[in-house]
């Protein structure tokens, strides 16, 4: 069965994209571009087969138009991604061409992200490695980096990050009080042990 494009009319509220009717109900819209690009017009005959390849390639150039913009601001995980994929409907097969487009451009560069994420949390001074672990593991990295990012965490001084935590809530909390605090934290307790100690012989 042919359908056909009955009518193209520009969009009000995006100045640079059109609606398009195909047998006289909407069906899509689209950019100028897009129009050139696949050769659109009036009164153009369509296949199914034809007409199903057009909607896909709109997905995944407007998805990759949002993927672009949100790129641009933080990144992101695959699975990240692949989530916000799914919300906005996007098919699994244009996901899969999405984000090995992306992977290519670098634009997508999951072992990085992963370095930079972890380095980022130890940073802030006031995380266990179980926390650590934690939020690498709610952010979705692959797998295929769990060693990567395990031998990263390994190496990580806790020690000092409980003293400054330590030093940071003395002013408003009780020794027993931090101890407990940074033990619901996920810190070790050989690691509590060695800043209570610490502490012990600093005030002798």
């Amino acid at each position: 069965m042919l359908n056909k494009i009955t009518e193209i009319k520009k969009a009000k509220r995006r100045n640079k994209y059109f609606n398009i009717f195909v047998n006289g109900i909407y069906a899509f819209s689209c950019s100028g571009s897009f129009l050139s690009e696949h050769d659109i017009n009036t009164d153009t005959e369509i296949s199914e087969d034809k007409f199903s390849e057009l909607k896909n390639r709109l997905f995944f150039d407007k998805s990759k138009e949002y993927l672009f913009n949100i790129l641009e601001k933080r990144d992101y995980t695959e699975s990240e991604l692949r989530n916000k994929l799914g919300l906005r409907d996007v098919p699994q097969n244009i996901q899969n061409e999405l984000i090995e487009y992306f992977k290519k451009k670098k634009f997508i560069n999951e072992e990085q992200f992963l370095r930079n994420y972890i380095s980022y949390l130890i940073k802030c001074n006031k995380y266990s490695k179980q926390e650590i672990r934690k939020k690498i593991f709610n952010k979705g990295f692959l797998s295929e980096f769990k060693d990567i990012s395990e031998k990263i965490i390994n190496d990580i001084d806790e020690f000092k990050i409980i003293m400054h935590i330590y030093e940071k809530l003395i002013k408003t909390r009780s020794k027993k009080q931090i101890l407990i605090y940074l033990a619901r934290k996920g810190f070790i307790y050989e690691s509590i042990g060695k800043v209570t100690k610490t502490l012990n012989e600093e005030e002798l």
